[in-house]
C-alpha cells in the first residue's frame, strides 16, 4: 500500500492550484458587465391564448415599448406563487446600456414566455415591473387533455389536432393596417409526402387575440411516409374587424407558436 508523504501532499496541492489557475484562464467566470445593467420592465399588454391542455407547452405573449434604443430584450423569469399554486408571477427584464448616446424613440417589442407544462385549472397571471409600478394582471385556463385508447389497449393523452409546421406569418398590409378586415398569410414546409393542410381554423374567444390553428389532414395509422419537401402557404382574410392592439397567435407542429402583435390604426 502506498502512503501520501508530506512532500507528495505539498506537490499535489501545488499541482491542483496550478491546474485551477490554468482552468480559470481558459474558462473565466462570467461576471455582470460594467457597461450593461439588467432592469425589470413592465409591458403594456399580456396576451394569454386559450386552447392549451395539460399536455401542451403553455405560452403567453408580452408586448410593450422600450423608452429608447439603449434597451435590449432580456430574460423573463416566471415562478409559481408559494402562497397560491394557481398564481404565476412573471418578471420580464431588459438589458440597458449604461453609457453612450441613446436614440430617444420608442422601441416596440414582443416576448414569448414559455410556461412549459401546467396542470389543468385556472391561473392568475401577475406581470411585475419596477417596484413603483402596479403589476399587470391576466388570466389563463388549462384544460384536461382527453384520453383515447391506442392499439395496445392503454389510454394515452390525445391532442385535438396535429398542426402544420408553420415557419412564417405575414400581415398583408402596407404597414398602416387601416384596411379592414385584414388578411394574413402563413407559410411553411411539409417534409413528408403524407402531410397535407386540411383547414385553417380561427378562434376568437378574446376580442384582442386571434388564434390560428393550421390543421393537418389525419394520416391513417400504418401509413408509410416518404421524405418529400413540399412548401405550402395559405392566405386568410378575417370576417370581422380587429381594433386596438391585437395578437395573431399561430400554433405549429413542434409545440411552439408564431406570434405577431399588430396595432390597428383607425381609418382617416
Amino acid at each position: 500500500m502506498k502512503y501520501i508523504t508530506k512532500t507528495n501532499m505539498t506537490a499535489l496541492l501545488i499541482l491542483c492550484a496550478f491546474s485551477s489557475a490554468q482552468a480559470s484562464q481558459l474558462s473565466p467566470m462570467v461576471s455582470p458587465s460594467k457597461k450593461v445593467s439588467l432592469v425589470n420592465v413592465l409591458p403594456s399588454k399580456v396576451f394569454a391564448p386559450t386552447g392549451f391542455d395539460d399536455n401542451d407547452k403553455v405560452q403567453v405573449v408580452l408586448y410593450g415599448q422600450y423608452p429608447n434604443t439603449c434597451y435590449k430584450a432580456g430574460p423573463v423569469e416566471h415562478t409559481i406563487d408559494p402562497q397560491n399554486p394557481n398564481k404565476i408571477i412573471i418578471t420580464p427584464k431588459a438589458y440597458v446600456v449604461k453609457s453612450g448616446w441613446c436614440l430617444p424613440v420608442l422601441v416596440q417589442y414582443t416576448q414569448v414566455v414559455n410556461l412549459e407544462i401546467l396542470d389543468k385549472g385556472n391561473y392568475e397571471l401577475n406581470v411585475k415591473g419596477q417596484a413603483s409600478e402596479a403589476p399587470l394582471q391576466g388570466s389563463l385556463t388549462i384544460a384536461e387533455a382527453y384520453e383515447e385508447t391506442s392499439p395496445d389497449n392503454n389510454p394515452h393523452p390525445s391532442d385535438d389536432y396535429f398542426y402544420a409546421p408553420v415557419t412564417e406569418v405575414s400581415i398583408n398590409t402596407d404597414g398602416s393596417i387601416k384596411e379592414q378586415p385584414i388578411s394574413f398569410t402563413i407559410r411553411g414546409i411539409f417534409p413528408y409526402d403524407c402531410m397535407k393542410l386540411k383547414e385553417v381554423k380561427i378562434i376568437r374567444k378574446n376580442p384582442q387575440i386571434l388564434e390560428v390553428l393550421p390543421i393537418m389532414q389525419n394520416v391513417p395509422q400504418g401509413t408509410v411516409c416518404s421524405a418529400q419537401i413540399k412548401p405550402f402557404e395559405e392566405t386568410i382574410k378575417l370576417d370581422e374587424n380587429l381594433t386596438g392592439t391585437a395578437l395573431i397567435h399561430v400554433r405549429a407542429l413542434n409545440g411552439n407558436s408564431l406570434n405577431r402583435v399588430i396595432e390597428i390604426n383607425p381609418a382617416n
